[in-house]
């Protein structure tokens, strides 16, 4: 993907007035691979693997708007991707997303906390208070 071609940027959120935590975190995946130890083709699927993470492999996703663990494969990228790079490279703290760190429903919850307070719906107190509400059986 062109990301210069369709205008795609991103920016950092400012920090609630009196919000704790670290304005320098971000949300961030860091995708991993493993081959189960149970795994019939365990050759083939070593196979496969270094062929995935191979550098040709690797600078033909960054090529489509990825980016990689391999420095080399990096070499190319836009300056969006530069950006981007930048930014996880100085975050304070890598936090998982709420969808894939967190019980589901919990997530949800949260996602229609900032949302109420992204559209001026609710207070940041009031989500949060109906966040929790909501949430309070798990715990």
């Amino acid at each position: 993907m062109d990301f210069e071609e369709t205008n795609h940027d991103y920016f950092m959120l400012l920090q609630f007035p009196g919000g704790k935590g670290s304005s320098g975190s971000v949300l961030g995946l860091n995708t991993g691979y493993m081959i189960n130890s149970e795994t019939e083709n365990k050759d083939l699927a070593y196979d496969y693997m270094r062929i995935l993470m191979s550098l040709d492999i690797q600078k033909m996703m960054t090529e489509q708007g990825g980016l990689s663990t391999l420095t080399a494969a990096n070499a190319q990228r836009s300056e969006y991707l530069k950006k981007l790079a930048g930014t996880m490279d100085n975050a304070t703290a890598v936090v998982a997303p709420p969808d894939t760190g967190y019980n589901l429903e919990m997530a949800f919850a949260l996602y229609e906390a900032i949302a109420k307070v992204s559209e001026g719906i609710a207070t940041p107190e009031e989500a949060l208070r109906d966040a929790e509400s909501k949430i309070k059986h798990l715990r």
